[in-house]
C-alpha cells in the first residue's frame, strides 16, 4: 500500500495523456515508468535488459543505466538482473492499479 506523498506522485502519473513525451519528464517520472516497464515486460514474459528497456522508455541506454542504479539503491529493483524487487513489485502493481482506475474514471 502506498501512502501520502508517494500516492500523490502515483496519482499525477496516472492521469491519461500525461506521459506523451518521455524525454521531457523528470528522473522521478522516468523511474516510475521504468518500474512499470519492468512490470509489463515480466507480465509479458519478455526478458528485461537495459537494452530492451531503453526503446520502451524512448530514452538512451546510459539514462536507463543511471535509472537502474538509482532504483537499485532505493531497493526497488535488482539492477544486475534488471528485475523488480518485492518492494518494487508492490509499487509497480499499485501504479498499474491506479492507472487503470484513472482510465476507467475518465
Amino acid at each position: 500500500m502506498v501512502l501520502g506523498t508517494e500516492q500523490q506522485k502515483l496519482d499525477r502519473l496516472s492521469v491519461p495523456g500525461m506521459l506523451d513525451n518521455l524525454m521531457e519528464h523528470t528522473d522521478e517520472q522516468l523511474g516510475f515508468l521504468l518500474l512499470e516497464t519492468l512490470y509489463d515486460q515480466a507480465r509479458a514474459d519478455v526478458p528485461a535488459t537495459p537494452s530492451s528497456v531503453a526503446p520502451w522508455l524512448d530514452v538512451p541506454l546510459p539514462k536507463v543505466m543511471e535509472l537502474l542504479t538509482r532504483l537499485d539503491r532505493q531497493g526497488l529493483i535488482d539492477a544486475k538482473r534488471c528485475r523488480l524487487t518485492m518492494k518494487g513489485l508492490v509499487l509497480a502493481v499499485s501504479m498499474a492499479g491506479s492507472r487503470k482506475v484513472a482510465q476507467n474514471a475518465a
